[in-house]
């Protein structure tokens, strides 16, 4: 299409200049325009005519995105970006813009990204992997400092623990650390 395109172009703004020869006169060079312009419309009718047959197609094949009702890939479409998806609703990779949002480092997987090893991870700072060492050393130490941060406070003060009561150490329900001081 691109290529008829061009061609209808250049022939279109291409002037003849009389040589006196009648082969190469006006009447070769209105004949050159028109099938320039024939050889365009028929590979627009052609593409147009691809189009719907993928999509009717698409729509008669059994797809996983059609069993697993709304549950899609969050792995975006690369065709959906640039306007080029054919299947819509069918497609079982992402259409969805927040999937594209970068995700925070403690939300990613602590392991490395196999794509982004490869140089081929189309998902960026939305993946749910690790990119790189560096990235990878990071999550891990954020790990661990949250779930040392979950531990509770086991702290003893005489034979019946923090609460007085004989339940033992550590805090109750409805206690509540000072956010200043830590103090309960």
């Amino acid at each position: 299409l691109q290529r008829a395109q061009w061609a209808a172009n250049v022939v279109s703004t291409c002037r003849v200049e009389d040589s006196g020869n009648p082969e190469q006169g006006e009447g070769w060079a209105t004949a050159m325009k028109q099938i320039a312009l024939q050889a365009c419309e028929s590979a627009e009718q052609a593409m147009v005519n691809c189009r719907t047959n993928a999509r009717a197609i698409f729509k008669m094949l059994p797809l996983p995105a059609q069993a697993l009702g709304d549950k899609r890939s969050r792995v975006p479409c690369k065709f959906f970006e640039t306007g080029m998806c054919f299947k819509g609703e069918e497609c079982p990779l992402s259409h969805d813009p927040r999937d594209k949002t970068p995700r925070p480092l403690m939300h990613k997987r602590p392991e490395e990204c196999r794509f982004y090893a490869q140089g081929k991870c189309i998902r960026g700072e939305s993946c749910t992997f690790a990119h790189g060492a560096e990235q990878l050393a990071t999550i891990v130490i954020l790990r661990e400092e949250n779930e040392r941060s979950k531990k509770p406070k086991m702290e003893s003060s005489g034979p019946y623990g923090t609460n007085g009561m004989g339940l033992g150490p550590g805090p109750r329900p409805g206690d509540w650390d000072c956010p200043g001081c830590g103090d309960l």
